[in-house]
């Protein structure tokens, strides 16, 4: 009896020992990948794509997006350019869900800047209003994450550069190339939704 609760303390401290280990492994770290596409679609049909929130999902949509199950505008603090997602992603793990803020700049020629930032700890009181007024969980995977998408048009094609930033850490950061794939696999559905 003696040896067995000897054992189980020797058990649990190796355990300890272990988690410790990979929390300093699993440090917060910074994603960045750029990604640029080309298209004969001119800017005003490219911001209706990125923009048809019914019609993107992962599968059964007219527009693609990996392990989405759905996305959805909330209407409470829209405006013309700015304004509020929430977004239902599969994860096997746990099921992601989070909201985001939208925004859009336009330039005279047509061209514009849209920038899609992950709501995140510094933000807790309005995540706490758009949960009140929603009634919809904000649950992410990553600590931060922003989307910018540049679209200028050039002659008879538009350019679309976009680039994502996003930070993670626990059990996340212990496997890089893998969030960077993840990364890497929405940016080109992104670009096949665009087309050519």
């Amino acid at each position: 009896m003696r040896r067995r609760h000897h054992g189980q303390r020797i058990y649990s401290w190796a355990l300890a020992a272990a988690l410790a280990s990979c929390s300093s492994l699993a440090h917060a770290d910074t994603h960045t990948l750029t990604g640029a596409h080309v298209t004969q679609k001119s800017p005003e049909k490219i911001w209706s794509i990125l923009t048809a929130y019914p019609d993107i999902c992962a599968k059964g949509c007219r527009y693609e997006r990996p392990n989405l199950i759905r996305v959805k505008k909330v209407s409470y603090l829209a405006s013309e350019t700015s304004w509020y997602t929430w977004s239902h992603v599969e994860n096997p793990i746990r099921d992601v869900t989070y909201f985001s803020r939208v925004t859009i700049n336009w330039r005279e020629n047509g061209d514009f800047t849209t920038d899609t930032l992950q709501l995140n700890d510094s933000h807790r009181e309005l995540i706490d209003a758009l949960k009140k007024k929603t009634g919809l969980d904000h649950r992410p995977a990553f600590d931060t994450a922003n989307t910018t998408t540049t679209v200028r048009k050039s002659g008879e094609r538009t350019q679309v550069t976009q680039k994502v930033v996003l930070t993670s850490s626990g059990l996340l950061d212990l496997w890089p190339a893998k969030v960077l794939a993840g990364i890497r696999e929405h940016m080109d559905a992104t670009f096949r939704n665009i087309g050519p």
